[in-house]
């Protein structure tokens, strides 16, 4: 007989688990849809999202795709610029 799984709910841990997921969705070319759907994971129930936020901090995972929408940007100015482009067009 299996022992069941168990999860360590602390906050220990579930830094760890995050660190875990940014650490090993960085720099893939999918990186943000990747992150988008672990933070907006979602299937109908309050009970549902609680459980989840007990497993990733969602906090650190907005703030890696807060850093990722303001290198975008950059990039994005950086290429019009050079192309002689107006970004805000």
């Amino acid at each position: 007989m299996t022992k069941p799984l168990t999860l360590d709910l602390g906050e220990e841990a579930r830094n760890a688990r995050t660190d875990r997921l940014l650490a090993h969705w960085r720099g893939h070319k999918q990186e943000w849809s990747m992150l988008f759907g672990v933070l907006c994971m979602d299937h109908g129930s309050v009970e549902y999202r609680e459980r989840l936020d007990l497993v990733f901090n969602n906090l650190r995972i907005a703030a890696r795709l807060d850093e990722l929408r303001v290198a975008a940007v950059a990039r994005d100015s950086k290429i019009a610029q050079v192309i002689g482009g107006n970004p805000k067009d």
